[in-house]
């Protein structure tokens, strides 16, 4: 970093605070305009008050750490409310794509105050030690960050598009085959004993206290076991409210017809907004998972839900709820290349989050060797 000083950004920038001003949505009227907020647009509106290029950083509302986006460029006409640090660079000596490079780079947390509603104000923002080597030299080595950085994005484009595109391949064969066994439909209720779990009442449930599935732990195909919270059940509740290997999960409430198959010896309880599923076959507890999937991405469940606000997929629509139903040994057959495919998804899944997690790294590879001198 030969000839290069650090100047804190107060010195290095004009910082703009005072005309930026904060509208209430209710007070807004739609507009060309971009209405920019910590971290990013939040609205169009009808009017501007700047006309400039600037460099806008997270107040509050943000992230902070390294990597996080806590700076960014816009241009032209705009607004910008008080959640925002409005920054215009004295850019004889600092390029605004050099800043925001730095600004997103950095673990700005040392600089934030306040627990309850953590905020990064002026002052600390000002205090903030900006590298600055010429201006020769941070347009060059800008250029070698924005190429990098297009070539990463294309990439991650790349990796997100192979996955979705054998997501898609799955809900086309789930759909096809669904359609093609309409022709032969019988309701839930016919294939299993369905149940709610256990309404929450810490004033009234007694028992042990034991760890229960809600609709939060539910995701597609598999649950999230690493946040399950406890309430009280007694002995006699175990059979009532607990789900045993084989049985189908799925989501009353929050994420309604979202479900999963309970594939664990140990059995867990359940609280109400969940039902339970208990099939005599199987194979239909898989079948129909994969039809509330099927049906959730093309739009066919939500007739069955009710509620204005949080919609639910009470018991009665359930059990109502029609289901395909070939002959049982070629239900079994599409099942089986169900569970191929979704495990060919899986692991072009885990391929893309590896990649994503490798270019990410890279990227904050080459904003350290900027930093220091090294590109």
């Amino acid at each position: 970093m030969i000839g290069w000083v650090t100047k804190p950004l107060g010195e290095l920038c004009e910082v703009l605070d005072s005309r930026r001003r904060p509208v209430t949505k209710k007070d807004r009227r739609s507009g060309p305009y971009p209405y920019y907020g910590a971290t990013g647009i939040v609205d169009h509106v009808d009017e501007f008050i700047f006309d400039e290029p600037l460099v806008l950083v997270g107040e509050d509302g943000a992230k902070w750490g390294s990597g996080d986006e806590t700076a960014f460029s816009v241009t032209g006409k705009c607004w910008v409310n008080n959640h925002a640090h409005v920054l215009r660079p004295l850019r004889a000596t600092l390029l605004d794509d050099w800043l925001v490079y730095y600004l997103v780079h950095q673990d700005l947390s040392p600089f934030v105050a306040g627990l309850t509603v953590p905020k990064l104000n002026q002052g600390s923002l000002r205090e903030i030690p900006v590298p600055l080597p010429s201006v020769a030299e941070q347009r060059r080595i800008v250029t070698l960050l924005d190429e990098a950085f297009e070539g990463i994005a294309t990439a991650k484009a790349h990796a997100e598009q192979n996955l979705q595109s054998a997501m898609d391949v799955l809900t086309q064969h789930l759909l096809s085959v669904f359609a093609a066994s309409s022709g032969n439909a019988v309701p839930v209720a016919s294939l299993a004993r369905c149940s709610l779990g256990k309404m929450l009442d810490k004033a009234k449930n007694r028992g042990e206290l034991k760890p229960y599935l809600r609709n939060l732990n539910v995701r597609w195909f598999e649950f999230d076991l690493d946040d399950l919270l406890e309430m009280k059940f007694t002995e006699d509740e175990t059979d009532k409210y607990t789900v045993g290997k084989g049985d189908l999960v799925i989501c009353e409430g929050g994420y309604p017809g979202r479900c999963a198959v309970w594939d664990q010896d140990q059995p867990i309880y359940i609280q109400k907004a969940l039902h339970r599923a208990r099939f005599v076959e199987p194979a239909h507890a898989r079948w129909v998972q994969y039809y509330l999937y099927a049906q959730d991405i093309s739009g066919g469940l939500r007739p069955h839900f009710t509620g204005s606000g949080i919609q639910h997929f009470t018991g009665a629509a359930l059990a109502k709820l029609m289901v395909p139903l070939p002959e049982l040994h070629v239900l079994r057959k599409h099942v089986e290349l169900f569970d191929q495919l979704r495990a060919d998804c899986e692991r072009l899944r885990t391929v893309y989050q590896r990649k994503l997690t490798a270019l990410t790294e890279l990227q904050q590879s080459l904003l350290h060797q900027a930093f220091t001198g090294q590109l």
